[in-house]
């Protein structure tokens, strides 16, 4: 039974861990940002860290950001992508369902 039972987590979690790859999308620009959002993805990208960029966003999309990645990607250049003003967190963005 253990053995069976580390077989289902492992295909549990490769299921997830590719559904996540599938469609988790990475932009910088907004336009691209809301036509992956409409089609149910995952949006990684630049968020300058106000709130009020984030509620903009949720008001326009109904998506909100899930989560800061642990390997966020923040370079010098990297801008909000609503703001696109200096981005402090790359963050991934989708909606609640």
């Amino acid at each position: 039974i253990t053995t069976q039972l580390e077989d289902v987590q492992i295909s549990l979690y490769n299921e997830a861990l590719n559904f996540k790859n599938k469609n988790t999308f990475t932009t910088t620009n907004y336009e691209e940002f809301k036509n992956v959002i409409a089609d149910g993805g995952f949006v990684r990208c630049g968020w300058d860290g106000n709130n009020d960029t984030e509620n903009k966003i949720k008001a326009e999309t109904n998506a909100t950001i899930r989560c800061i990645p642990l390997d966020e990607n923040l370079t010098e250049d990297l801008k909000c992508i609503y703001t696109n003003n200096k981005a402090n967190h790359e963050v991934v963005f989708a909606k609640a369902y």
